[in-house]
C-alpha cells in the first residue's frame, strides 16, 4: 500500500487566506488542537466528488468552503491572508497529492492528533484555499444565514447515485 509523502512543518503556525464578507469566525479540528479563524467570513460553498477529495474526507463527496488567497508558501501549502491557524503542539501537517482527477497537485493539510481534514490548495494558479466544512463549528452560516448552502459541485460524473442535491451547478470537471 502507498502513502502520500506527509510534511511536518511549524511554518502552519500562522496560515492566511482572504475572504469578502465582513465577519470573523472562529473554527477547530475535532479535538480542538488547531483552532483557526478567518477574518471576513467565508466564501462560497462547493461539495466536489472527486476520488481525491473522496479519499481525504473519507466520505463520498468533499463539502468545503472555497476563499479567497493571495499566494505566499508555508510549507507546501501555497494559502492568502486573514486566516491564523493557532497550533501550539505542531499536529498540522501537509502533504501533496498528485492523483487529483484535476491532473493538478493537491497540498492537503490535517491534524495529526485527530486526523480531521483542515484545508487544500489547489493549483498554484488558483486563487482559491479550500477550508473543510467538517471543521466549521456554524455549518447554518454566522446567524442562520444558510452561507454553507452549496453553490456548485465538480466531479458530478463521480457523483454517488443515491445523492440528491438541489440548486447547485453541477460540473463534470473542475
Amino acid at each position: 500500500m502507498l502513502y502520500p509523502r506527509i510534511v511536518t512543518s511549524n511554518a502552519l503556525s500562522s496560515i492566511i487566506i482572504t475572504t469578502s464578507s465582513s465577519s470573523s469566525i472562529n473554527e477547530e479540528a475535532a479535538f480542538a488542537a488547531q483552532k483557526y479563524t478567518i477574518e471576513g467570513g467565508y466564501g462560497f460553498t462547493v461539495l466536489c466528488h472527486c476520488n481525491s477529495c473522496r479519499k481525504f474526507t473519507g466520505s463520498s463527496f468533499g463539502a468545503n468552503s472555497l476563499v479567497d488567497r493571495k499566494t505566499m508558501a508555508h510549507a507546501n501549502l501555497s494559502v492568502g491572508q486573514n486566516l491564523t491557524v493557532q497550533d501550539p503542539g505542531s499536529h498540522v501537517s501537509v502533504y501533496k497529492s498528485e492523483t487529483a482527477d484535476s491532473g493538478g497537485t493537491l497540498a492537503r493539510s490535517f491534524c495529526r492528533l485527530c486526523g480531521s481534514s483542515l484545508f487544500v490548495a489547489t493549483h498554484e494558479t488558483s486563487d482559491k484555499v479550500a477550508v473543510t466544512s467538517g471543521t466549521m463549528n456554524d455549518v447554518q452560516g454566522v446567524e442562520g444565514d444558510n452561507v454553507w448552502t452549496p453553490k456548485l459541485e465538480f466531479f458530478c460524473k463521480r457523483k454517488a447515485t443515491w445523492l440528491a442535491t438541489e440548486g447547485t451547478v453541477q460540473k463534470d470537471a473542475m
